[in-house]
């Protein structure tokens, strides 16, 4: 099963979160906001992956990230099973500017639009439900 992580970048005083908008020539999710990240290559650390899929999509780095996942879960995507390990995480200042071509924007967006976005695409009810839990704690 392929492994995935994604971070959790909340800014608390806006009530914003890091969210990047995969670009329309991306197949499967073109046009769907999401948090960073991607697929874990074979033989990186969870934590090596969300520092390189960071810098790749927003250019940022981190400053810390959880030792403890957010949450995780075993959803099945387009037909495919897949272990998603979302961890949070804190950047360094820097300028956002997307390095990989299947991201067409970064911003900083509230949660219900991230939300609004994963349900117009499809991602399965538990992922939303585990999602939106886990916001309510950061509240």
């Amino acid at each position: 099963m392929r492994q995935f992580i994604q971070l959790m970048i909340f800014d608390e005083e806006k009530n914003h979160l890091l969210a990047v908008k995969r670009a329309e020539s991306d197949t499967s999710f073109g046009g769907m906001w999401g948090l960073p990240g991607g697929g874990v290559i074979d033989g990186e650390t969870i934590d090596f992956a969300a520092a390189r899929e960071l810098k790749e999509e927003t250019n940022l780095e981190i400053k810390h990230i959880s030792s403890e996942p957010f949450f995780e879960l075993t959803p099945t995507l387009k037909g495919t099973q897949i272990h998603l390990i979302v961890k949070s995480a804190s950047v360094q200042p820097g300028e956002l500017n997307p390095n990989d071509k299947d991201i067409e924007t970064i911003s900083w967006i509230t949660p219900e639009k991230l939300i609004s976005s994963f349900i117009a695409f499809g991602i399965p009810t538990e992922a939303i439900t585990k999602f939106q839990s886990k916001l309510k704690l950061l509240k």
